[in-house]
């Protein structure tokens, strides 16, 4: 979010919350507590956003994209044991 703030013309899609939000999975994983994401559909729904440039979007991978989408993408890593504490505040299992 930091990011998407100092850089004018740049819009920030969580695409967690688009996932859940327009219904782009089908159904929820008890065992795992995830949405099960429908690529087609997530593709599909961000397909005109993604055309139009400037987007910056914050998720979990990106094997699923078409790689016209893309100029940059960034991969951010924390130690383990920063991460888990992340999770575990969260509430993740």
């Amino acid at each position: 979010r930091e990011l998407a703030q100092q850089l004018p013309g740049f819009t920030l899609v969580e695409l967690g919350e688009v996932i859940k939000e327009n219904h782009l999975h089908s159904g929820w994983d008890a065992e795992n507590e995830a949405y099960l994401w429908d690529e087609d559909r997530i593709c599909d729904h961000l397909e005109d956003t993604m055309a139009r440039g400037g987007v910056i979007l914050d998720f979990h991978g990106a094997d699923f994209f078409p790689e016209r989408w893309y100029d940059l993408v960034v991969v951010l890593r924390a130690d383990n044991s920063v991460l888990y504490d992340r999770l575990a505040a969260r509430h993740y299992k």
